[in-house]
């Protein structure tokens, strides 16, 4: 199975075949922010720091999204909305909230303590979610949770 890292220059192959240009412009950005990871660390990256760099990019074009439409700037907010769809491709499948509740039973059940610790049940669930999952939803589930024990 190919790394992310090399599904994202297959994609920007095709896109230029098809002259995608914004496709084809995200990508390249995206690749060169995956090198520069690499040049810093000598060494290939993991497809987990992978996706590490394409959340920051999206955190990026949420802020400037808010800005945008802050300042009424609809073309712009638009092209950056367009630019996060792109990058959003190539997040894992987020877990649903039902599933994030199962794993936070479950982690529950493997501890077997009368009350859990908050910042390390969240810590617990984040992990065994591996990055589909959203730390604020999480949070709010386990102090739910722990609320009600």
């Amino acid at each position: 199975m190919p790394s992310l890292k090399e599904k994202i220059f297959s994609d920007l192959k095709s896109a230029m075949k098809e002259r995608k240009t914004e496709t084809v412009s995200v990508l390249r950005m995206l690749l060169s922010q995956i090198h520069n990871e690499e040049i810093e660390k000598k060494s290939e990256i993991s497809d987990e720091e992978v996706l590490k760099i394409i959340k920051k990019e999206l955190k990026k074009r949420e802020q400037a999204i808010a800005i945008y439409e802050e300042k009424k700037d609809e073309e712009f907010a638009a092209k950056e909305k367009s630019e996060m769809k792109i990058l959003e491709k190539y997040l894992p499948q987020m877990l649903s909230e039902e599933e994030i509740e199962h794993l936070i039973e479950e982690i529950i059940q493997e501890k077997k303590t009368e009350k859990p610790n908050l910042g390390d049940l969240i810590s617990a669930v984040m992990k065994k979610a591996a990055g589909r999952a959203d730390g604020r939803l999480v949070a709010n589930l386990v102090k739910k949770k722990i609320e009600n024990l």
